[in-house]
């Protein structure tokens, strides 16, 4: 009597033809399929002597299957990520649970092999990136460091979907929804825990120190605000935060508020330090620059070291609040553009140090000068 748990034999005269592939998910259907009566990846039934049965091609799934699931996992990913970044939950719900759960839908809602279901999800990656930075919900440079970062728990989610989905259809002809929904909920589920339980952010420091080819006299009447450089920012500045334009206002004293212009918004600062040739310091008391949920900034300063050699030394240190999460993937990009920041910054500051030198007169044993010098 044969063993009910062992394989039918296959019958060697009735070879399978050159090309079969199955109807459901593209899985190259061999002889043992045959003699099992269906796909033994979906146990979708065919025959080999039933060409209306299975596929002489390799086929993309019907459109109904990957069309629905690229819908459903560009919703699931748009607006959870708008949601986050309305409500400032920006971790690890927003940044991992959620691509992962726009793969899953993909890999298990298409009904298609791993391969064409990884295509279905890197066309859903860069519509859900397209229509994030589009409505103005991220910059160009997060979007640069998030698409690659997105695709690897993404195609991860990817693969767990396509094996739940080839779990699920050994048991039952169609994929039940009650999985989908698990799905679409896990990173709303995960967002919703870090907004009940997160930390507050943590609070990060910058220092950047360059040395300039002036006196401490030059220096300081050249550092008055440094939007105020005239040269072109970096590319990686351009795209990432919005670009220092001007002034209005003074830093004459120490309680006075400068606004700084930028192209898309504004600072307000006060004054809190102000010891001429050494250290000029202020708090960021307000901020408009449309990053509010990425970036908060606290405070800053610029401490000035006189040399030997009679050059100076400048300590250009920012302090800000950061709020996303984890941090293992978002420090190493918040300090590439605050770095970039500050090369800006000092190589504005060191130009216009140099033209001040040029300009001082011979003498050096006047009073030195309290008042920044503003330059257009």
């Amino acid at each position: 009597m044969r063993d009910p748990n062992s394989l039918p034999a296959v019958d060697a005269d009735r070879a399978p033809p050159d090309r079969a592939y199955c109807r459901r998910c593209s899985r190259r259907l061999r002889a043992l399929d045959d003699a099992l009566g269906h796909c033994r990846t979906c146990r979708l039934p065919f025959a080999f002597d039933d060409r209306r049965s299975y596929a002489e091609s390799l086929h993309f799934p019907h459109w109904t299957l990957w069309l629905s699931g690229l819908i459903w996992s560009v919703l699931l990913g748009a607006g959870g990520y708008f949601a986050a970044h309305q409500y400032g939950v920006l971790g690890v719900g927003a940044f991992l649970a959620g691509p992962f759960a726009v793969g899953g839908v993909i890999g298990y809602w298409t009904g298609a092999g791993l391969r064409f279901a990884s295509i279905v999800f890197l066309v859903a990656l860069l519509v859900i990136g397209g229509l994030v930075f589009a409505l103005g919900a991220s910059s160009l440079i997060c979007l640069v460091w998030l698409v690659p970062l997105f695709a690897i728990p993404g195609l991860l989610g990817v693969l767990f979907g396509t094996q739940i989905q080839r779990l699920v259809l050994r048991r039952m002809p169609e994929p039940p929804r009650r999985i989908l929904l698990a799905f679409l909920l896990l990173p709303w589920l995960v967002g919703a825990a870090e907004f009940a339980w997160s930390p507050p952010p943590p609070t990060v420091v910058v220092s950047t120190a360059a040395v300039f080819d002036a006196t401490p006299r030059a220096t300081w009447d050249a550092i008055a605000f440094y939007e105020q450089v005239d040269h072109e920012p970096p590319l990686l500045l351009r795209v990432a935060m919005p670009v220092p334009v001007g002034v209005e206002g003074v830093s004459d004293r120490v309680g006075a508020e400068p606004r700084c212009v930028y192209e898309r918004g504004y600072l307000v600062k006060r004054i809190t330090v102000r010891n001429p040739e050494r250290e000029l310091a202020f708090d960021v008391i307000e901020q408009q620059l449309g990053m509010e949920r990425d970036v908060i900034l606290r405070d800053g300063r610029f401490l000035l070291t006189p040399r030997s050699d009679g050059r100076t030394t400048v300590l250009l240190e920012t302090r800000y609040d950061a709020p996303l999460r984890p941090r293992w993937l978002w420090r190493p990009v918040e300090r590439r553009v605050v770095r970039a920041l500050h090369a800006h910054v000092l190589r504005g500051m060191r130009t216009n140090a140099k033209a001040t030198r040029i300009a001082e007169p011979p003498t050096s044993n006047g009073p030195v000068p309290s008042e920044p010098i503003h330059r257009p």
